[in-house]
């Protein structure tokens, strides 16, 4: 039996903790360089408490369960919606336990590359301004942001960030905003902060999230 989280769009993965966050009313979202201090607040809470637990002993990007790659089709395989994209929902819903491990796992780059090597134009220029509302949104967080990569289908796009330190807050933080802006809206999120493997003391910042309104839910495996 699934689970679905209607109206509670952001399921997010902050170093092991698990929150679901509803999606700000359009009167209350944050513009750039005006992100409410309450949130901050929350989020500074949050990594603290994160950074305690974590250390050395959260599990890294590499440290995954087995290939996923098989349920995202190459290009030449996809059916008119794109496969790759088409993976990570069930229904109307975005599946969480399915973006839970692709997040998580080594093949995350590999997968947002077919996504956006199966994005139609319409996907590509999505991805440019989700791409640059990143840069202007996470730099504003935390100059020590760097954005990798996005990659954007029809409904569901994939991004990540790096950062030399724990900044848990400030990322969360700025994705909520850029979440109510205008041209880059983001209805259901999955989030996960990992180590950097390719860089000790570092952190990876990746996310899971459907530009469709029609898409605003999350579904879960039920235990």
């Amino acid at each position: 039996m699934r689970r679905v989280f209607a109206g509670l769009s952001v399921l997010l993965l902050a170093v092991g903790a698990f929150m679901l966050w509803q999606r700000p009313p359009a009167a209350t979202r944050s513009q750039p360089g005006t992100v409410a201090s309450a949130a901050a607040a929350e989020g500074e809470a949050r990594a603290a408490g994160a950074k305690a637990r974590s250390g050395t002993d959260l599990p890294g990007a590499e440290e995954t369960s087995p290939d996923t790659t098989e349920a995202f089709p190459a290009p030449q395989d996809r059916p008119p919606a794109a496969a790759a994209e088409m993976a990570f929902l069930t229904g109307k819903s975005i599946d969480g336990d399915t973006a839970m491990h692709v997040i998580g796992g080594k093949d995350f780059d590999l997968i947002l590359q077919k996504v956006a090597s199966q994005a139609e134009s319409d996907g590509m220029a999505k991805s440019r301004t989700y791409r640059r509302n990143f840069s202007d949104y996470l730099r504003e967080a935390d100059p020590g942001f760097a954005l990798k990569d996005v990659a954007c289908g029809t409904h569901v796009c994939m991004a990540s960030a790096s950062n030399a330190h724990l900044s848990d807050a400030q990322f969360s933080t700025a994705i909520q905003a850029m979440a109510g802006a205008v041209d880059t809206p983001m209805y259901s999120i999955v989030m996960q902060t990992l180590p950097d493997p390719a860089m000790p003391g570092a952190y990876l910042y990746r996310l899971i999230f459907t530009t469709d309104p029609s898409m605003a839910s999350i579904s879960m495996q039920s235990q």
